[in-house]
């Protein structure tokens, strides 16, 4: 461990290592999580919604529909790919240390 605690002062590796953290706690413990895929939410937000409310025993109560296409912040770049954004020693150490616990949760390593 260096000085800060962390295996790694790399900031790609620190974020991959957080999220597959997050990756074994949610597959250690699914029985008493409920997972929302961020691109999931985005493609259905109102079902995922009801689905959510509906896991943790409640009614749902108020109608958020008119809330769910707001925009909140500034829209980013869709049209850039995984490889682009990161580069490719980068996303090949995404693949490395979150491709396994991804493919537990639904996700496919990304081609680089």
């Amino acid at each position: 461990l260096n000085q800060s605690g962390r295996e790694t002062d790399n900031f790609i590796d620190v974020l991959a290592q957080r999220w597959a953290r997050a990756a074994r706690i949610y597959l250690e413990n699914q029985e008493h999580l409920h997972l929302v895929k961020y691109e999931d939410f985005r493609s259905e937000k109102a079902l995922i919604i009801e689905r959510a409310v509906a896991a943790l025993g409640k009614p749902l109560v108020n109608d958020v529909s008119h809330l769910l296409d707001r925009q909140y912040q500034p829209p980013g770049d869709n049209s850039t790919t995984f490889l682009d954004f990161f580069g490719d020693q980068n996303l090949m150490r995404i693949n490395e240390r979150c491709s396994l616990l991804a493919s537990k949760i639904g996700y496919q390593a990304v081609a680089y």
